[in-house]
């Protein structure tokens, strides 16, 4: 069986983009070197990890990992880049994807292993189950060292559990499993996040009603209100002045306060991690929001 990487999986997230209208988006095979040129030079300058990635014609998917705000500069760039590159080679203008990119976050070494296989099959439907290792713009045959693993792509993540037996990892993307059914094709875009998400995450997985977080007790700590108060700022769900309207803080500097006291608390506890990681659970495949950051 497969064992645990010890990957920091808060710092993960399957990313993915598709063309507007689902306008094809690599029309040739020069536009998909060219995106993993740029691949390679956000890796180089803009700290961000790539774990796995899958270009298709018309969408692509990548596992990237980032700190902080890293992410959505990352994929600011990725974007920029990209569009300007495919309008100026096919003499077209405007906006070349539907959003600016979704993200779901990956909160631990299983959710890692069920995305990262998502991404090495979804060349399926334009190459079949058995040739997805001869896949040319997907990072499977890096994997399987069919082809030299460029210096910007991680691979040690994904093959940890598996010992690093290439075979093992081969044999778990070929597998059909029950759930393939559900994924086919690019994922839809997700909705952005809102306040009223976050906090009916935080009261579901702690059990009680979203009208609690407003309850304060002086000299009582409510771990829900803190976490809320630090998942809508480091998502960016929300100003820190609407988020203490909503939950009842007496005003934006509080809200950053409490953030703050959260944050400390999420490096020293192991708990109160493990309670953010379950809201990050129940909220992803839901909605769609940026890289966590700075408050």
């Amino acid at each position: 069986m497969p064992r645990r990487s010890g990957l920091d999986s808060s710092e993960v997230f399957h990313v993915f983009n598709r063309g507007a209208d689902r306008q094809d988006i690599f029309v040739s095979d020069r536009d998909q070197r060219w995106f993993e040129l740029l691949l390679a030079e956000m890796v180089a300058e803009r700290g961000v990890l790539v774990h796995a990635y899958a270009l298709m014609t018309n969408h692509y998917h990548l596992i990237l990992q980032a700190v902080g705000k890293r992410l959505s500069e990352a994929m600011y760039f990725l974007g920029k880049e990209y569009a300007l590159y495919f309008n100026d080679t096919t003499d077209r203008s405007g906006p070349l994807c539907d959003s600016r990119f979704n993200a779901v976050p990956i909160v631990d070494s299983n959710m890692l292993m069920v995305e990262g296989r998502y991404v090495h099959r979804n060349p399926i439907d334009i190459v079949g189950v058995r040739a997805l290792p001869s896949y040319r713009y997907s990072s499977l045959p890096a994997y399987l060292g069919s082809r030299p693993t460029p210096d910007w792509l991680t691979t040690g993540a994904l093959l940890a559990p598996f010992l690093g037996d290439r075979a093992a990892y081969l044999d778990f993307v070929q597998r059909a499993h029950p759930t393939d059914a559900q994924y086919s094709g690019a994922r839809p875009p997700l909705r952005p996040a809102t306040i009223d998400d976050v906090c009916n995450a935080v009261a579901a997985c702690a059990g009680i009603e979203p009208e609690s977080l407003r309850a304060v007790r002086r000299g009582c700590r409510n771990d829900p209100r803190s976490l809320v108060a630090v998942l809508a700022l480091e998502l960016r769900v929300a100003s820190a002045a609407f988020v203490a309207e909503v939950v009842g803080f007496s005003s934006s500097q509080t809200v950053r306060n409490a953030a703050a006291r959260g944050r400390a608390r999420l490096a020293v506890d192991p708990s109160f991690r493990q309670f953010r990681e379950r809201v990050l659970r129940q909220l992803s495949g839901q909605v769609g929001y940026d890289a966590p950051g700075a408050a």
